[in-house]
Order: C-alpha cells, then structure tokens, then sequence
C-alpha cells in the first residue's frame, strides 16, 4: 500500500512506494532512480535506442520458479499492472513491456555488464550524430576518415575469408 505521506502522485518504487526522482538534466532521458536506492525504472524509449528489446528473455530461470509462487510482482510505476519476470542475460529484471524495465539494485551490476557493449555502441552512434550536425569540413572529414576505416576492416576481412576457403 503507499503511504500517502510518500507518494506525489506520480511514477513510484516498484519496491518501497517512494516516487521516483526524474531529473530533466539527466544524462539518461527518462532514466528514474529510486531515491531510496531500490533500482531503477528505465524507460522503454530509452532501451530502444540501447539495444534490441527482444533480447530480453521473459520466462523466469528454473531456480526462480519457487520464489515466483511466494513473491508478487510489484506494479509498473507508469501504468500500475504487475511487472513481468524477465532475463537480459543473466541480469534479472521485472518489466512493463509498454513502459520499460525495472533494475534492482541488487542486480544493477549485472544489468550494467550485460549492456556494456550496448551503451558503448550508442555513445558512438551519438559521436557521430554531432558530427554530422556540424557543417564544417573538419567534422565532415572526420566521418569519411571513419567509414574509409570501416571499409577497409570490411574489405579485409573478406580478404581473410576468401584465402582461409
């Protein structure tokens, strides 16, 4: 139950009911930590720029399946329905497939592991994105620098391929 002394009305812990801290000058847009340090509520736009949200196993592993008929899911801070058990890799989460996911932080680290590559991969993608948007040569040669280099992996590793036949 939530107590009403704790709650603003808006997104609330999954876990202890605390409503959610947004910051709009958060690095991660969308990002809610619980101020309580409970976990986190990740957005469903956000992880869709991160990665492919149907990596995201949603049957429980064999040794949860005993802690699946004593424990209830907590609600989805967005829109209040159970929160479904899943899997990203080997980081367990509980998530609302409309609204996003909820990280524990007891499984925090392992969530972070299993999108390292991930957030590396976006971070990039946003290098470029800035470069891009700039319209002085230097940026525009930078990212022909880049692709040449892709090009040339591209063209090597085919190489590779076709002397290893």
């Amino acid at each position: 139950m939530t107590d009403p002394y704790r709650s603003s009305g808006g997104e609330a812990c999954p876990q202890c009911s605390t409503p959610l801290e947004r910051s709009p000058e958060s690095i991660v847009p969308g990002v809610a930590p619980c101020p309580n340090a409970c976990g986190a509520w990740l957005p469903t736009t956000y992880l869709a720029s991160l990665f492919d949200t149907s990596e995201i196993a949603r049957e429980a592993h064999d040794a949860e399946q005993a802690e699946v008929r004593r424990y209830e899911l907590p609600p989805c801070p967005t829109c209040s329905a159970p929160l479904v058990r899943a899997w990203l890799g080997a980081a367990p989460i509980r998530m609302c497939a409309e609204h996003g996911l909820w990280v524990a932080a007891t499984s925090a680290g392992r969530f972070d592991a299993q999108l390292a590559g991930p957030v590396a991969r976006h971070r990039r993608l946003l290098e470029l994105m800035a470069l891009l948007s700039h319209p002085d040569d230097a940026s525009r040669r930078e990212v022909a620098k880049r692709v040449l280099a892709l090009e040339d992996r591209v063209a090597a590793i085919e190489a590779a391929l076709r002397d290893h036949r």
